[in-house]
Formats: structure tokens, sequence, C-alpha cells
């Protein structure tokens, strides 16, 4: 049980965003274990995001892969060696970007990423916000909650309020990322096109991490404990359907302490979208974005080994 607890505490505090509990929880139970503990100092030590799901310059994280890659499988090897009986750096979502398949993938983007990443990158951040810059001030401000919790309930509710408005850049990000990657690069050897790679590879990894929490039954505890605008981390088919992520991030604001009472009291949690008033001026530029996205998307299908 404790190994499964391990694996979900690690989902948050390596691979989300963590509540300061959470990060509390996370370094108790490493810290319990010797071998456990050197492992994530080791890993810690290098201080790069090792999930696309906290990377909004895509371009960065892809043209050092090979890095990222081989620091996962140095982590895995490294829990093994501790013989945990189940191992979070062996996820298929900490693992879908390096397999050969989707290295292939990679290599054929490589080019474009190397001369136009960093323009698209700046390009995003232009139109969504800075979200690693961002996300980096949120995850400092956890850190100092999780090492004095007796902060007031307005340090824990900016708190919120950061992971929340993170999540929302996020989504804006990868949308604009795929948008602008299709505009500038040329398409793939294969004929596909390149928004459509990157899509496919945002879409490997947030199926995947669903298909891992499902696994483990973790998928509404998830739900519980992120904010609202992050609910591509247990819902990813939000991230290409605007519409539907607006009402649904609507809903979960209104049901927030109802599902929060429903995981307590060891019910699931059922979420329902209202038929709130939608403006009208929303609907029209979400069905624009939308339309793009789809347009260029088509020729990737989606991930079939998830």
């Amino acid at each position: 049980m404790m190994f499964k607890v391990l694996i979900f505490l690690a989902c948050l505090a390596v691979f989300t965003s963590a509540s300061p509990a959470i990060v509390r929880q996370f370094k108790k139970i490493v810290n319990s274990d010797v071998c456990l503990k050197q492992c994530m100092e080791r890993l810690q030590e290098n201080d790069v995001e090792l999930s696309l799901t906290k990377r909004t310059n895509i371009s960065d994280h892809l043209l050092n892969l090979d890095t990222v890659c081989e620091m996962i499988g140095a982590a895995r090897t490294c829990l093994e060696n501790c013989q945990a009986k189940s191992n979070p750096f062996a996820l298929r979502s900490v693992n879908a970007l390096c397999d050969s398949q989707t290295k292939k993938i990679v290599n054929e983007l490589q080019p474009c990423l190397m001369n136009n990443g960093k323009q698209i990158n700046d390009q995003c951040i232009e139109e969504c916000g800075d979200y690693e810059t961002f996300h980096e001030q949120a995850n400092a401000l956890s850190a100092r909650l999780a090492s004095d919790p007796n902060h007031d309930q307005e340090a824990h509710n900016t708190l919120a309020r950061m992971s929340n408005d993170a999540c929302r850049m996020f989504k804006c990000s990868q949308r604009c990322t795929v948008l602008k990657t299709s505009a500038t690069c040329p398409r793939l050897a294969d004929g596909n096109d390149a928004g459509g790679a990157i899509r496919y590879l945002i879409d490997l990894t947030l199926h995947t991490h669903r298909a891992d929490l499902d696994s483990m039954r973790l998928t509404n505890v998830l739900a519980a404990q992120v904010e609202p605008e992050c609910n591509y981390l247990y819902a990813p088919e939000v991230m290409w359907d605007v519409q539907r992520d607006h009402l649904m991030v609507l809903s979960l604001h209104a049901q927030l302490k109802r599902i929060n009472a429903d995981i307590l009291a060891g019910r699931k949690p059922t979420f329902t979208t209202p038929p709130p008033h939608i403006d009208e001026q929303f609907v029209a530029e979400a069905e624009k974005v939308e339309k793009e996205l789809h347009e260029i998307l088509h020729t990737f299908e989606h991930p079939k080994h998830i």
C-alpha cells in the first residue's frame, strides 16, 4: 500500500503541481527510506523537468529528450535496486516519449524545432503568458508553505489561484504551440503535419497519464486534489475541445466543495455539466480555435498503444 501511495504522491509532487500537504507527505515517505531518498536526491540535483505535463517550452523539452529519458531510466533503475514493489518511474506516462516510435517522430521534428522553437515559444508566451516562470513561482510558494504549515488561509488561497491560473496558461500554450508549429514547420517526411505530431506527443503523455491513474484507481482522487483548470490531468480530451473545457471548468468550480466531500466520504464523485449561459463571443472564438486545431490534426491518429 505504501508504494501505491508513493506513486500517487510522486505523480503529484514530481509530475504535476502539488499542494503543501502533498509535498510534505511525499518528502516524509521518501525520507523514511534511505534508498528512496538517495534516488530522489540524485534526480533533483539535475533540476530538469521530466514530464511534458510541466513543460510549455515543448521545443526545449524535445530537443533535450535524450537527456530526460536517460534521467528517467537512471531513476527507474535506482528504485528497482531499492526493491520497490511499485516504481513511479516505470509508469507508462513517464516513459511515453522515450520509446523508439516516439523518438522517430521527435527526430523528424528536430531540425525545425532547432531553428524555430524559440520563436514559437516566445509567441505563445506573448499570447498565453509565461507558464514555466509562473509555475516556478507557484512551486516556490508551495515549498514555503510545506516547510511552515502555520501560514494563514489567504496564503493557501493565493497558491490555489496561482495553480489554477498556471493550468489555464498550460492549456492555452499547448494549443498555441500546435498551431504555431503547424504554421511554421514543414510537413514530416511521411507527409504528416508537424503541428499534428506535436499534438500527438502531448496526447500520448496525457492519455497514458490517465491510463496510469485508472490502473491504480486514483483518477477521482487526483481530480479532487487539483484545481479546476488542471482538469486535463485526468480528462485529457479537454485539451483540444475548448468549449467542453470551458463548461467543465465552470462545473468544477461550482461543484468543488461537493466533490471534496464525496472523496472524503468514499463516494465516487460525478462531474455534471450545468447549462449556464455561454457568451456568444466565447463560442465563436472557441469554434475558431477548434476548427484550426482539427484541420491540421487529422493526419495523426490517436495513440494506438494506450
